[in-house]
C-alpha cells in the first residue's frame, strides 16, 4: 500500500441466495446474566436479600408460605417457581393461581425452570428420564438426554432456554456436561442435542447454576468440605 492510498470500509452486508437478496431483521435477545441480590428463603420469608433487608417477590413470596421447600428456582420472568418439596416431589408455584405437584417420581434432583414456562425434572438414578412440564399440565419426555450416564445430581436450563447443563456420573466420577435444547414451533422441548463434556468435578457433585452465558457455577464436596468452582463453557 503506497503513501496516500485510501480504503472505503462499509459496515453493511448483504445475503444473497440464487441472486435473490435476503432481508434480515434485528431480533430481541434475552440476557442470560444473573443480576441483583440473591434470592433466599429465611425465617423472615422469601425474597431478594440485600444486607439485612429482604425484598419480597410479587406473588411468589406469599405463595412460598404455602409449601415446604428444600430448593427453589424462580423462572426468569418471576411468574412461577419450580420447587423441590420436602417430601421429594416437584411442584409448580405460580405468582398467580393454584400450586400443583407436577412430578412425584422418587429420587428427583432439584428442578429447573425455563423462560418458556416449562419445569424440568429428572430422577437421580435415571439421567435419560428427563421430563418437561408445561403450565397447562401437559408433560413431555425429552428425548436423547444424557446417553451413557449412570447418574445425575443436578440439572439447570440456561436463562435463554437454549442449553441445559448437568452434573453427571460417568465412569465413577462427577462431570459437567452441556447440551443444546431442541424445541418445536411452540417452544416445547422435544430432545437434547449432542451432549458435550466440559470438565471433571473435584469430589462429588452436588449442584450447579448458570452464572452468565458462558459460565456455570458448580457446588461439590471433597475432603469433607464443600467446594465451589466455575466451569467455563
Amino acid at each position: 500500500v503506497g503513501t496516500g492510498s485510501a480504503f472505503a470500509l462499509s459496515a453493511d452486508a448483504q445475503m444473497i441466495v440464487a441472486s435473490t437478496p435476503l432481508e434480515a431483521e434485528t431480533v430481541d435477545t434475552r440476557s442470560t446474566r444473573v443480576t441483583g441480590p440473591p434470592l433466599v428463603l429465611t425465617d423472615a420469608g422469601f425474597g431478594f436479600l440485600a444486607g439485612d433487608e429482604l425484598t419480597p417477590v410479587d406473588g411468589l413470596t406469599p405463595a412460598m408460605q404455602l409449601v415446604d421447600p428444600t430448593a427453589i428456582q424462580v423462572a426468569p420472568d418471576r411468574d412461577f417457581a419450580a420447587v423441590h418439596l420436602v417430601g421429594g416431589a416437584v411442584a409448580r408455584v405460580p405468582a398467580e393461581g393454584d400450586i400443583t405437584v407436577v412430578d412425584s417420581r422418587s429420587g428427583l434432583v432439584d428442578p429447573s425452570a425455563d423462560p418458556f414456562g416449562f419445569i424440568w425434572s429428572v430422577p437421580r438414578t435415571a439421567p435419560s428420564a428427563v421430563r418437561a412440564f408445561a403450565a397447562t399440565g401437559d408433560q413431555v419426555d425429552v428425548a436423547d438426554a444424557w446417553p451413557g450416564a449412570a447418574g445425575i445430581s443436578a440439572l439447570a436450563v440456561s436463562r435463554d432456554g437454549a442449553r441445559v447443563a448437568a452434573l453427571l456420573t460417568t465412569g465413577g466420577r462427577s462431570e459437567v456436561w452441556i447440551a443444546g435444547v431442541v424445541r418445536d414451533a411452540d417452544r416445547v422441548p422435544i430432545r437434547l442435542g449432542d451432549a458435550v463434556p466440559l470438565g471433571v468435578v473435584p469430589g462429588e457433585g452436588g449442584g450447579l447454576a448458570w452464572i452468565d452465558e458462558t459460565t456455570v457455577g458448580v457446588l461439590s464436596a471433597g475432603d469433607g468440605a464443600p467446594r465451589f468452582s466455575e466451569q467455563l463453557i
